[in-house]
């Protein structure tokens, strides 16, 4: 207040204090000394997401019930502007009704009593329009409503309008990246030109940010802090005629609160820790920076701990469960008095928590982020006097999701860059594990965006993260460029209205504009119900409506319906607990990582082991077809020789015996009527060239041809039934020998498909595919030098009987393969048939191994790891976490550094293209591949193949039912 006071002009006020110390009372207080000694006649309170709009809303209704009535002028109105509002309960009743004594309703009666009114804001009809919102006296909306005043974009003036004449204020002015704020501090130069104060907040803002936001409102350069300028918190003003700085007491005892490193977080270390230092007692947060990491542990957490004991918080829910979900934190875990707080509970979130929301918790366990990020995170913890578990009185912090040998960090990198990221984990590193709040959050903050004590090791990777943060800030930079307005001294506006974005109430590339993200795509989800489409029946009120489809539905029905805003270009999928349509594929994956000793087991046509060139280096391979071969072999030890098949061009002497099996009385000529059989089913024959062979021998085909044994038995049984006819050819053609070639395929022919040259409706479309298997890093052959004794020769001699080498490589291959349970059904033709092949497959991909050489290596071995994987809509090879080589840091082995690759990869395909898998399963034998654990808790294979199996009965069992 007195900082207000005190500025001469218009200007700049920057609040930083901790979380929950009242910088947004401490905001509006100060605006309302602004808009009183400077004329102004609103407020606008911009915060980063639609979770913390919506409950400042709130704050901001109780703010004005108390206000002086001099202070809101008669007929002020208060607007609420995000993409959900007409969701907000408390909007929705003031909408319909007087629901406070400082709110009204514009129900557009005339010659009311001024008097009545004169203590109260109007939601008011006229400014709920897409266009006039902001012009409302009291606006609250996410940061995009003022970023669009810096954005050339129609209805640019109105929007300029709208904001001058207000106190503006900013919440969490640190979330913002270098494509927001390119057009924050434009809108701020603009905000200071037409005399517009402003006031930003934030707890964890770097000093260098402050300097920049400060230079952009004022144009003076901003210097270094002064000794006594770098207390906290701190109030900053600036003004044309300078700037102050005052440093008020804190207004709570400084708190230790313990930020301790935990490794690399899987779900199921995080159960443990869970168990160990919450000991079921409590309310705990766990906060993960990808909706697939929260989704995953939330499920492990749920069977550990039951279904009603863990919640799950993330931005893409419905819209309207989003809603709940968010009224449902704050009515759990608000301050005490307004809140109902179980005695033991745990949320699993993404980042919707870590600002704005006036939740407390216990427990803080949440994966690695940029240093200011963290301490936001920490906010949550014993943010309000109350009575906590014996064992959660200390407030403590527990970081995740990293490797410290190895730097990586699973599912993070991606959203906030390697550079931010390895900052905070030496700032902890170096810090050790008390932190004092709020004493040491400047401090910490401005060395992870300064320059971070880097400790022994991490040099060359700090560099590579720094150099490409740089280039990448830099680019985001010069992109955001490209739609933001001139600044104010610019001699000329015209043109503005050329090389726009639209409106950015309803185009959503504007506001891709001023975020660094892809545009979106609202659209209401619905549930068919035959040929009806009605709105989802667990929505409450509005639940079942019918929505037409011949016209977009009226805005009431919009507005109850369920919305969700997609990627343009995305592609997502809906699971709810309903039967699969039939319309829909299956996909069986399998992702193994397997180490195999020195060998030589797939080698090329010198004798070396194949290799190949992947991500510039030179990698072991082991090609498809050698693993396919292995796998069926282990077929035939596995399976009845019946549900088998024979891949050969020798089928005339497969099915002469099979003939003689029949009837030996027709052993004389059982190679004729084979011959003769064979061609009839349209398969062209040709003498041997083989040299072994003798000139009698029966023919054989040109090409290998696959067959099973059943089709084979069935072949001889139409032969022997029909060897007595005169034209033998003509009677298999009419009794349909080349169905029963095209029929009861055995598993392996319905998995690895045949191909027949000559005659294309023989050919069987593979519903299997196997990867050429690749080291996961870098190979180099060898060569091993040999020499054998003659064990006879008895004359004394040095020399050796044989002498020789032989080439090979050791190897971690990364292996692949994938089956389309649709494609194999349809080869099959029986849904159990094809669940028995599709568990038969995962048991002998895994459990296989190809032969060459293996009486010189001996080099048999199993996976370490295994991942199966059913999805709905494309299968996707994960092999791109290996084009960069694997390269072991410390005592990481290349299986660990590996696993964690590949849960990053999966990750980082889930969070860019929406493509989650409907179930995964870890099996794993090493706990070099614990990092997998964060995808799925590990169990057996038999286990996780008889589930498989399962699924594969529901899935098309569901789907004959959608056709019956």
């Amino acid at each position: 207040m007195e900082a207000a006071w005190a500025m001469p002009e218009p200007g700049l006020m920057v609040i930083e204090a901790p979380m929950g110390e009242g910088k947004t009372e401490a905001a509006l207080a100060a605006a309302e000394v602004l808009a009183h000694r400077f004329g102004c006649g609103g407020v606008f309170f911009g915060l980063p997401t639609q979770a913390t709009t919506d409950a400042m809303f709130g704050r901001i209704l109780k703010w004005i019930d108390h206000l002086p009535t001099d202070d809101l002028h008669v007929g002020a109105s208060l607007a609420l502007i995000h993409s959900k509002a007409k969701l907000n309960p408390q909007l929705s009743e003031l909408r319909g009704g007087p629901a406070s004594r400082g709110i009204d309703i514009d129900s557009g009666e005339r010659g009311r009593d001024r008097a009545e009114v004169a203590s109260r804001a109007m939601v008011h009809s006229w400014m709920q329009g897409r266009k006039k919102a902001v012009l409302a006296s009291i606006v609250i909306a996410t940061v995009d409503h003022l970023l669009f005043g810096a954005l050339r974009s129609r209805h640019l003036a109105l929007r300029m309008v709208g904001l001058m004449g207000k106190v503006v204020i900013v919440d969490e002015v640190h979330a913002y990246d270098t494509w927001m704020s390119t057009y924050l501090h434009r809108a701020l130069e603009w905000l200071a030109s037409v005399g517009t104060p402003v006031i930003l907040l934030s707890a964890t803002l770097p000093s260098r940010q402050r300097r920049e936001l400060v230079e952009a409102y004022t144009g003076n350069s901003a210097g270094e802090d002064s000794p006594s300028e770098t207390g906290y918190p701190r109030i900053t003003t600036a003004t044309s005629a300078g700037s102050e700085v005052v440093v008020p007491d804190p207004a709570n005892e400084p708190v230790e609160v313990r930020i301790e490193m935990g490794g690399f977080g899987g779900d199921a270390e995080v159960v443990a820790l869970i168990e160990e230092v919450a000991d079921r007692q409590g309310c705990v947060l766990v906060v993960r920076n990808t909706v697939r990491r929260a989704q995953a542990t939330a499920r492990v957490l749920r069977d550990v701990f039951g279904p009603d004991v863990v919640t799950v918080s993330h931005s893409q829910f419905l819209a309207v469960d989003r809603a709940r979900k968010d009224r449902e934190l704050l009515s759990r875990f608000g301050p005490p008095g307004a809140s109902t707080r179980p005695p033991f509970h745990i949320v699993v979130a993404t980042q919707v928590v870590e600002q704005s929301l006036d939740v407390d918790f216990d427990l803080l366990i949440t994966d690695i982020a940029p240093m200011d990020l963290i301490l936001q995170r920490c906010g949550r913890l014993h943010r309000h006097e109350r009575e906590r578990p014996p064992r959660l009185r200390t407030p403590r912090c527990i970081v995740v999701g990293y490797s410290i040998e190895t730097l990586d960090f699973p599912g993070s990198e991606r959203v906030y860059g390697r550079r931010a990221l390895l900052a905070s984990l030496a700032v902890i590193e170096a810090k050790g594990s008390v932190v004092l709040f709020p004493q040491d959050i400047p401090g910490m903050v401005d060395l992870a965006y300064g320059e971070p004590p880097i400790p022994p090791g991490w040099h060359e990777a700090w560099r590579e993260a720094t150099e490409r943060a740089s280039k990448e800030q830099e680019q985001a930079r010069v992109n955001s460029r490209t739609f933001c307005i001139a600044p104010p001294d610019h001699r000329s506006i015209s043109g503005w209205g050329s090389a726009t974005v639209g409106d950015p109430e309803s185009d959503s590339r504007a506001l891709a504009a001023v975020r660094d993200i892809d545009p979106t795509l609202e659209v209401i989800v619905v549930v068919a119900d035959g040929d009806t489409w009605r709105t989802p029946d667990w929505i409450g009120e509005g639940a079942g409506l019918v929505v037409p489809q011949d016209r977009p539905p009226s805005s009431t029905r919009r507005r109850r319906s369920v919305c969700v805003s997609l990627g343009v270009g995305s592609t997502t999928t809906f699971r709810p607990s309903r039967p699969r349509r039939s319309d829909m594929a299956l996909f069986i994956e399998l992702h193994a990582l397997q180490t195999v000793p020195p060998s030589n087991i797939n080698r090329d046509d010198t004798g070396s082991p194949k290799t190949a060139i992947y991500g510039g280096s030179r990698r072991a391979r082991v090609s498809s077809q050698a693993w396919k071969r292995a796998i069926r072999v282990d077929f035939e030890r596995r399976l009845d020789p019946a549900a088998s098949g024979v891949r050969t061009k020798r089928v005339p002497a497969l099915l002469r015996d099979a003939i003689v099996a029949i009837d030996p009385a027709l052993s004389d000529r059982a190679g004729t009527l084979a011959e003769t059989a064979v061609e009839a089913a349209g398969l062209k024959l040709e003498k041997s060239r083989r040299k072994d062979v003798a000139d009698d021998a029966l023919r054989e085909t040109g090409y290998l041809v696959f067959l099973s044994r059943r089709q084979i038995a069935r072949m001889a049984e139409m032969v022997v039934a029909n060897r007595d006819e005169s034209d033998l050819a003509k009677a298999l053609k009419s009794a349909g020998i080349r169905r029963v070639a095209d029929q009861d395929h055995s598993f392996d022919i319905a998995l690895f498909g045949r191909m027949v040259a000559d005659q294309a409706d023989l050919t069987v479309d593979a519903a299997a595919q196997v990867a050429h298997a690749i080291s996961v890093h870098a190979v180099d052959n060898e060569f091993d030098y040999f020499t054998a004794v003659d064990d006879q020769n008895s004359e004394e001699e040095t020399g050796a009987g044989m002498i020789g080498t032989v080439e090979f490589n050791s190897s971690t291959l990364y292996r692949y393969a994938t089956v389309n349970v649709d494609g194999l059904y349809e080869n099959l033709g029986d849904a159990g048939a094809t669940a028995a092949a599709v568990e038969a497959f995962i048991e002998s991909f895994v459990r296989s191994i190809p032969t060459g050489k293996q009486n010189t290596f001996a080099h048999g071995t199993l996976p370490q790891a295994v991942v199966i994987t059913a999805r709905t809509t494309q299968p996707i090879n994960l092999v791109q976490a290996f084009e960069r080589a694997v390269v072991p840091v410390g005592e990481a082995s290349r299986v660990e550094v590996a696993a964690k690759r590949l849960v990053e990869t999966s990750v980082g395909i889930e969070s860019a293209y929406g493509e989650a898998p409907e179930r995964v399963w870890v099996v794993r034998s090493s706990d070099d591949a614990a990092p997998l654990d964060s995808l799925a808790a590990p169990s057996r294979l038999s286990d996780a193949a008889s589930d498989v199996r399962d699924l594969v009965v529901q899935t098309l069992n569901a789907d004959v039912a959608d056709h019956d």
